[in-house]
């Protein structure tokens, strides 16, 4: 399981830059909602690959590291379960400029109400 995180971070989010695509090396799931978030699974439709976690709590997170990947553009649904309620979302690529020349981290964080926020530090 753990060897589909790099695959998985390379496939939620798109880089877009001429010269040199900006890098990853760390996926990181937030719970910054007021409960339990259970069942976490982040799937690649495309390739039907899932990695999961089987719960966050609630201000804390799931994290991997890996060897530094450029970012590709491929979509990405997130599904979990708080307080008795299924969520899917798809994450949006996004086309983004390299902000860096070092690696960075990919955060997914879940917030309250079946909301996703996404992004790169």
């Amino acid at each position: 399981m753990l060897r589909y995180f790099p695959l998985i971070i390379v496939l939620v989010i798109t880089a877009a830059c001429a010269h040199q695509p900006q890098t990853v090396n760390q996926l990181i799931i937030q719970n910054r909602s007021a409960q339990i978030a259970y069942e976490i699974k982040l799937k690649i439709p495309e390739s039907g690959q899932i990695v999961s976690c089987s719960s966050i709590l609630k201000n804390s997170e799931c994290s991997l590291g890996f060897p530094e990947r450029a970012l590709q553009g491929r979509l990405a649904e997130l599904s979990w379960q708080q307080n008795g309620v299924y969520y899917s979302k798809t994450l949006q690529a996004k086309n983004i400029s390299a902000i860096s020349d070092q690696a960075m981290q990919a955060i997914v964080v879940i917030l309250p109400e079946g909301e996703l926020q996404a992004g790169l530090e």
